[in-house]
């Protein structure tokens, strides 16, 4: 496993070719689980600047992510990892987040959470990852939403409702999904996601990162007592 432990680390192994290597190693060993896994935590590591995750997608890591999780469907670490890997490449990054969309990482993602609606490690970073895929880009919402993300999402948060991070991840999925408005927003209410969301809030109101996620996830689901809340803490207050 690849460990860069500092930005000078990072920088040696992108400018060697480090990320080429992976992904070729990811596609020659398709039929080791092991080499999957430890190249899934080599693009986490490796994938933590906007060039290196540009470099990950442009040389066909997403793709061999997608391909490793088609290949390991009944392998739960196989799974919660390379959905760890993907939310990572994806997040600020657009030209990952369409990249996913066209090799089908939004469907192996989903299809892995339902697969495993026990196994709260995968729907935690499930969570994550939807939000990640559907950040600033309301057409991976649209996409999350027809494959039964959203739904599965808010049920997971019902279903975990004593899982502190299940619930600020889901709510943090949820926030991302409804952020461009339009369809994503209407369907998350349809389903009652903000009751979802206001029931982790209810449930964990000492946890600051859930409530702020929760604020959020309200205030564009069109709640104007959440955007009246969510000016008046501190952050906020400096620009009053």
């Amino acid at each position: 496993v690849i460990i860069a432990r500092n930005d000078d680390h990072k920088r040696h192994f992108f400018e060697a070719g480090a990320i080429e290597a992976v992904v070729s190693v990811m596609k020659r060993h398709v039929s080791s689980p092991e080499v999957q896994i430890n190249s899934f935590k080599c693009l986490i590591n490796l994938g933590k600047a906007q060039h290196t995750r540009f470099a990950i997608g442009n040389c066909g890591g997403v793709a061999a992510i997608v391909e490793a999780m088609s290949e390991y469907k009944d392998m739960d670490e196989v799974q919660e990892v390379a959905i760890w890997a993907m939310g990572s490449v994806v997040a600020a990054s657009m030209e990952n987040k369409v990249i996913a969309a066209e090799v089908g990482g939004i469907e192996s993602v989903v299809d892995a959470m339902k697969q495993y609606p026990g196994n709260q490690q995968v729907q935690q970073v499930g969570l994550w990852t939807l939000g990640s895929l559907s950040a600033n880009w309301i057409d991976n919402a649209i996409r999350i939403g027809r494959k039964g993300g959203v739904t599965h999402a808010i049920n997971i948060m019902r279903n975990f409702i004593d899982n502190p991070n299940i619930q600020e991840m889901g709510c943090w999925a949820l926030a991302c999904m409804a952020a461009g408005g339009g369809k994503p927003a209407e369907y998350i209410v349809k389903k009652e996601g903000h009751q979802a969301v206001m029931a982790a809030m209810k449930k964990y109101p000492k946890q600051p990162a859930l409530q702020y996620a929760g604020l959020v996830a309200l205030v564009y689901l069109g709640s104007e007592t959440a955007l009246d809340k969510l000016f008046s803490l501190p952050t906020f207050t400096l620009f009053h």
